[in-house]
């Protein structure tokens, strides 16, 4: 019983000893970025280009047709520009013949357009580089002239609606976009908030918060 007693001590002893932590002092850091320019196709790596070449014959097949002409060449500029107008009026052209109903406007995400469209020839590439997300279209119905609410299905869209609604009346107070069936009054802003935009978030979270403390009955 006596050796039972002293192995489990030892035991304890050498994982205390061996989980003691040594302490470093960090004397000086360095850190530097390594540009990925064309310099890097000067000596490529030739196994790992063998492997590409396997996907890329077959994605260049397809990637390389030819679906369209543009007249002009489209560029992609905050806080509209071309493409994103030209996105804009073909979300609103496809709404209406999938629908068969009149859509009033289409709002184009400006963060989900990636690249500007050349000038000439499109390609399928062309469009997977411009709109490489799985992007969805949503139709949303608003009743009433006094309506003040809009309702997106995630914060990308949301953040476009809001945007634009700022830019056609800044002298409008806007709140948002205001997050929805979270289970704790959490919400989010972009880089480009201001300080009044946090401010206001902020106070919709607060009286989230007081709401749901009073429904549980704190």
């Amino acid at each position: 019983m006596n050796t039972l007693k002293y192995i489990i001590v030892g035991v304890v002893l050498y994982t205390i000893t061996a989980c003691t932590a040594t302490h470093y002092t960090v004397i000086e850091s360095k850190g530097y970025t390594i540009p990925v320019t064309e310099r890097l196709d000067a000596s490529p790596d030739a196994s790992v280009a063998e492997i590409i070449n396997i996907y890329k014959t077959k994605v260049d097949s397809i990637t390389s047709r030819i679906i369209g002409q543009s007249e002009i060449a489209m560029d992609v500029e905050r806080p509209q520009s071309c493409l994103s107008n030209f996105t804009s009026d073909l979300l609103v052209e496809t709404a209406e013949k999938n629908t068969g109903k009149k859509c009033d406007f289409g709002v184009m995400n400006i963060g989900g357009i990636r690249t500007s469209l050349p000038e000439g020839d499109i390609t399928v590439g062309n469009i997977f580089s411009i709109f490489p997300f799985e992007n969805s279209i949503s139709v949303i119905t608003l009743k009433g002239k006094d309506v003040n609410t809009l309702i997106f299905p995630n914060l990308s869209s949301a953040n476009a609606g809001y945007k634009l609604l700022q830019a056609m009346d800044p002298d409008t107070e806007f709140i948002g976009p205001i997050q929805m069936g979270l289970n704790k009054p959490i919400h989010f802003t972009d880089f480009e908030s201001s300080v009044r935009d946090i401010v206001n978030i902020t106070a919709v979270a607060v009286i989230d918060a007081i709401v749901d403390k009073k429904k549980a009955g704190k």
